[in-house]
This record gives structure tokens, C-alpha cells and sequence, in this order.
């Protein structure tokens, strides 16, 4: 069937086999926020198995991302504790942009801060998906590139747990291991991990600590509850920019040392999940989390304490019928920041505070419609209001000093059809009607760097329009998928270089295609993926530029070969164009270039519960950069070898 591979990214080889010819089950997905055959979403959606994450040889969520899922990233540091992901060509600040949800609790900081993705055990994973494009109106801020949404093993089924272990060179070692199950009424599941890389280049060092577990139970067949707490301690050091001649004489080398260039962050989360069945067809969800962040860092110089905690109640009622599906909820969320500035790295003298609040509160609706077995509907409705509470003082100059409040509104739509041509073809399209809100940082001056208005009263959200329409074909083996998309934003957020201010800088407009194409048998499969976007500024005063760091092209090649039932060799290719640089305020500075990496992993399965492998990325030692600004530049990592086994019980 088309879900398997031409628009949700699944390896064929996973599945049953009829006469050497690929069989796919249905995918049941959660994308309309109920669970729903994904054949049936109009939307562009990969979906990454526990298998495939135990199969790829990654080490961390961001791995599995690019390589499962091509997501692209940025990365300053050459790890996953830092690293910016990019969905539909945001460039600069695109992690605000992609709302990152784990058991449907909201994971994305409230300010421009990188999201430490470390925070996300591999073993702890049942699932991923990732909606590429908007989902405002379902999923509320931060969707306006797409969703990335994570499910934890909750502990269904029959008992049983993994132990799994990989090391590398530049210091890798991530040792991992998980437990799940369920005795009756009760559910349980934990899991530890342990990932340490010395890194790439000098003084780029990451340790990460962390350990999760969950409880749940069915006290009737109509009412079930589950929790679960998560917590992790990541260590890292920041190896800073080059410059281009700097990074071409030697891309390992850094001018920061470790004690005045660090962070050490404690996260800590928890969430409870009930479910209430009044009906077979009428249920009552309720999901609620907190998450706590505490961060020290220092940079070059002066350090800061930063501490954030978010608050998250979803309430929802889902309502089933022949042909009509409901789902209407409400989510509120409070984002608690405090913020500490240090003269220097040891933390003797403050030289200034900051204290922000935020609350959200946004009400949804989303219904679906499937009058015959070939046409699906869908159409949804969000109103949601933010307001921002926020003063800092500072006793040194530059003086930020503000006691300010900012609220802001937002409405989103989408509408939706799928019409199943036949067994093998869907067509598919959609509108979304979006908006972002700015990020609390984007507003105020409370983290050290000056803004000419500590408080930008007169900054409004995005808003804009997306529209796309798709394909998706399968059949012996042979699929394909297609979409096009349009976006256009009002006042897209942009820092000014000029003002030194975030503003809204200016409308744009985004035009592009994602192809899918491949065949898979028991013997082997290969799948190409191709993504072409034109983002472009269309006024204000960088009208006519390219959105930088926004590569046009990407392509992505993956082959599996099964020499046997136990061995199989599986080999990725990658080519991203160039892009402008960040801060290239002139449109004169030179283009990050394009690159090619190519990687390639051996797994053997010794017995059916434990398998090894061996692999290499970035086979040829390419030198490229995923990011630069205004002439710094920061080296990806270079050529890596890895082994590994796994054990299951």
C-alpha cells in the first residue's frame, strides 16, 4: 500500500512478503490529534517505527531524524544538544518554527533557544512522526514549518526490554537499555542512556545522563491513567566559529576553552495522561505536563543562569460516527522564565535579572468527513490568545531595563480532502490559514544582548496562508509521491542588523516540491527523495532577497541490500545546495557551498534477538558547513566510524 514508503518514509523491507512483493498493514497515526489511518491525512507525514530507530545505528534522536526522516538540521557544535532542525525553509530561528511534541505535550522552549535534543533517549521511543508543513490550526504556535511528535513506550503488550551499546572515534560512546510491559491492568516502562562524544573539533565535548519511566493503568475498560517522569543532565562546551580560512586550514580547531565556554543543563519533566471512554464512539482526554529547564552557561566571557518551566493542561473530547469524526479540546500553557546575567564565568557578581511569563490559551476544533470509501474531508478551527509579563533590570550598561506586558491574538483554519482514486492512488490537498507568535526573547532584552528597544511593543505575530495539493502511488513493490506547496507570510520576524531589533521585517513567500520514488523487495530496496524550495523575501527592505540559510535543493538517495535473511548492507547519499549565509545583510557574502555526504552501515543479526553492526558517516571526509553568519563559520563534523550491538529480551 502507497503509506509505505512514498509519503511516510518506512523502510519496506520491515514488512510481510507475498511473492517477493512489499505488503504493507495500515498505519494508524495521530496526526488529527485521534487515531486515524494515515491514508486518510491530507498531509506530507513520515512515520519512523521503534524498529527503524533500533535498526538505523543511530546514537541520538537527531540521526534518526536526517536519516529516517531526511529532516534537515543546523548545528554550531556538532552534536545533538544543540542542534536546529528545519521544516519547509525557515533558515535563521527555524526551530521556533517546528512545534515538537512528546506524548502530546508541547517541548519547545518558549524563547530562541536551541531545544537540547539529548533529552530523548532513543530506547524511549515508540514512534515519530513528522508533519511536514503547517498545522496551526490543530497543533496551535510554533507549527508553522511542520510537526515533529514523539510517543514514549508505554508498556503495552508482552514483556520485554533491549540492551544496546555503540562506540566511535572523536570519543563516542552511548550506552543504552529500556524495559516495557504490561500484567494485567498494569503497564510499565523505563529506560536509561548514557552519550558521551568528545567531538569533532576542540573543545566540543558533550556528556548526557538520562532515565525515564512510566506507569500505567486500566482501572475499566472505560477509564485508564498513565504518567510517566523523564530526566536528564546534559554537560557541553561551545567550540565557536571560524573564519573561512580558519576553517579551510583546519575545521577541528577552536579558540573558546572549556572554562569560559559551557552549559550545564538539568531538564526534569513529568506528564499525566487519562482517558475516559463514555462510549464506545465518545471519549474524554485529558494530557497534562510540566517541564522545569535549568541552564548555566557561559560564553566567551560572561555567564548566566537560566531557568524555564512550562506548564501544559489539554483537555479534549473526541466523538465518533459512521461517517463524521469530531475532536475539540482546549490547550493552555505557561511558560515561567528566570534569567540571571554574571559579570563573569564565576558567578560572582550579578549584573542583571529578568523575570517573563507567559500564558497561552487556545481553543480548537477539527472535524472529518468520508461520505463514501473514496472522498475524506477535513476542516479545522483555532482561536488562541498569548499574554507576555515581563521586567528586567540591569545595573550595568547597556541599560535593558523594561516593566512591560504585550498580549497578542491569533486565528487559524485548514480544510482538507483525500480522494482515493483506487487501491493504489490518493490525491490529496489542503489550506491552512497561520500564525506564529514571537518568541519571548524576539521581544525583550533580558539575556545580555542589547536591543534599541528593550521592549518591542510594536512586534507582531506571523500570519500567512499555505496551500498544498499531493499524490501518492503504489503498487508490486514500486511506489511513488509528489506535493507542491505555496506559503506566504505576512511580516515574517527577522532580526535588523541595522536597528538592532527583531521586527517584522518584511513579507515572503515560499514556493516548492517534495518528490518520493523508489521499489522494494525482500532481495533489496531503493528509495530517492527529492525537496526543492524558493524562499524569497517580497518586501521591506531585503525585498527580492533569498530567506537565508535556506538551501534550494536537497536530494536523498538510501539503498538496502539483503545478502541474506541475517545480513544486510544499507548505504545513504545526500547533496544539499548552497545558501546564503546568516546576517548576509548586503547579499554580498559568499554562499555556504553545496555538499555531499555519503554513509554506509553493515548489520548482522547473530541470532534473532541480537544483532551488530558497523558503520561510516560522511564516507568520503567531505568538509561543509550547515551554518555561517556574516563570514563565521562553523565546521560540520568530519569522517565517523561507529560499532554497535544490540541485545533484546
Amino acid at each position: 500500500m502507497m503509506v509505505a514508503a512514498a509519503f511516510l518514509g518506512v523502510s519496506p523491507l520491515g514488512a510481510q512478503e507475498v511473492d517477493d512483493v512489499i505488503e504493507m498493514e495500515p498505519f494508524v497515526v495521530t496526526a488529527s490529534r485521534f487515531d486515524e489511518s494515515a491514508e486518510n491525512i491530507p498531509v506530507n507525514l513520515d512515520l519512523i517505527t521503534a524498529d527503524a530507530i533500533a535498526e538505523s545505528g543511530a546514537s541520538d534522536v537527531v540521526e534518526v531524524l536526517e536519516k529516517e526522516a531526511g529532516v534537515y538540521f543546523r548545528n554550531t557544535t556538532g552534536n545533538a544538544s544543540t542542534a536546529e532542525a528545519d521544516l519547509r525553509g525557515f533558515g535563521e530561528n527555524s526551530g521556533v518554527r517546528v512545534l515538537v511534541l512528546v506524548d502530546g505535550v508541547k517541548l519547545n522552549r518558549p524563547d530562541i533557544g536551541a531545544l537540547n535534543w539529548l533529552q530523548l533517549p532513543l530506547e524511549q521511543i515508540e514512534s515519530i512522526e513528522v508533519l511536514r508543513g503547517t498545522q496551526t490550526a490543530l497543533y496551535g504556535n510554533n507549527a508553522a514549518g511542520g510537526v515533529i511528535k514523539i510517543t514514549t513506550k508505554q508498556g503495552l503488550g508482552e514483556p520485554g526490554g533491549s540492551l544496546s551499546t555503540q562506540v566511535g572515534n572523536y570519543g563516542l560512546v552511548d550506552v543504552r537499555g529500556g524495559y516495557s510491559g504490561s500484567t494485567g491492568k498494569l503497564s510499565v516502562a523505563a529506560n536509561g542512556d548514557y552519550n558521551q562524544l568528545d567531538g569533532y573539533r576542540a573543545n566540543s565535548r558533550v556528556e548526557s545522563k538520562s532515565g525515564s519511566a512510566s506507569l500505567g493503568y486500566a482501572f475499566s475498560e472505560k477509564l485508564s491513567l498513565r504518567g510517566s517522569f523523564a530526566y536528564t543532565e546534559t554537560d557541553s562546551l561551545f567550540p565557536g566559529g571560524l573564519t573561512l580560512t580558519q576553517a579551510q586550514d583546519d575545521p577541528r580547531q577552536s579558540f573558546n576553552d572549556a572554562a569560559t565556554s559551557y552549559s550545564d543543563e538539568t531538564i526534569w519533566r513529568g506528564d499525566l495522561q487519562a482517558t475516559y471512554a463514555i462510549e464506545s464512539d465518545n471519549r474524554l482526554e485529558f494530557t497534562a505536563g510540566y517541564l522545569n529547564r535549568s541552564l548555566a552557561w557561559s560564553l566567551a566571557g560572561p555567564g548566566a543562569d537560566n531557568t524555564i518551566q512550562t506548564l501544559t493542561v489539554s483537555p479534549r473530547q473526541v466523538l465518533e460516527w459512521t461517517d463524521w469524526k469530531l475532536v475539540y479540546g482546549l490547550d493552555y500553557i505557561r511558560d515561567d522564565l528566570d534569567f540571571t546575567i554574571f559579570q563573569n564565568n564565576n558567578r560572582a557578581t550579578s549584573t542583571g535579572y529578568g523575570r517573563l511569563t507567559r500564558d497561552s490559551v487556545g481553543g480548537y476544533a477539527h472535524v472529518q468527513y468520508q461520505p463514501d470509501e473514496r472522498w475524506v474531508l477535513s476542516a479545522g478551527l483555532r482561536l488562541e490568545g498569548t499574554w507576555l509579563d515581563g521586567s528586567n533590570v540591569d545595573r550595568q550598561p547597556p541599560i535593558q531595563n523594561f516593566d512591560a506586558r504585550k498580549s497578542d491574538f491569533g486565528v487559524a483554519v485548514d480544510a482538507g480532502a483525500v480522494y482515493k482514486v483506487n487501491e493504489d492512488l490518493r490525491l490529496w490537498t489542503r489550506f491552512d490559514r497561520l500564525y506564529r507568535y514571537p518568541a519571548t526573547d524576539e521581544i525583550a532584552a533580558y539575556q545580555g544582548y542589547p536591543l534599541t528597544q528593550p521592549f518591542n511593543f510594536s512586534l507582531d505575530p506571523e500570519t500567512g496562508y499555505n496551500v498544498e495539493v499531493g499524490l501518492d502511488w503504489a503498487r508490486d513493490g514500486f511506489f511513488a509521491g509528489a506535493n507542491l506547496f505555496g506559503m506566504w507570510l505576512d511580516g515574517e520576524i527577522g532580526y535588523d542588523y541595522l536597528q538592532s531589533l527583531n521586527i517584522n521585517i518584511g513579507d515572503s513567500r515560499r514556493l516548492g516540491a517534495e518528490l518520493a520514488l523508489g521499489y522494494g523487495n525482500e532481495h533489496w530496496s531503493l528509495r530517492a527523495d527529492y525537496s526543492f524550495i524558493d524562499a524569497n523575501y517580497t518586501s521591506g527592505f531585503y525585498d527580492g532577497y533569498a530567506v537565508w540559510l535556506v538551501p534550494r535543493q536537497r536530494l536523498g538517495l538510501r539503498g538496502q541490500i539483503n545478502f541474506t535473511r541475517e545480513l544486510a548492507l544499507i548505504a545513504r547519499y545526500s547533496y544539499t545546495a548552497e545558501q546564503d549565509q546568516g546576517n548576509n545583510i548586503t547579499g554580498t557574502l559568499p554562499k555556504l557551498p553545496s555538499y555531499q555526504l555519503v554513509d554506509l552501515l553493515l548489520r548482522y543479526n547473530i541470532r534473532p534477538w541480537w544483532s551488530v553492526f558497523g558503520g561510516i558517516d560522511n564516507l568520503t571526509d567531505a568538509r561543509y558547513f550547515t551554518v555561517a553568519y556574516a563570514g563565521v563559520y562553523y565546521p560540520a563534523n568530519g569522517r565517523t566510524f561507529k560499532v554497535g550491538t544490540r541485545v533484546s529480551f
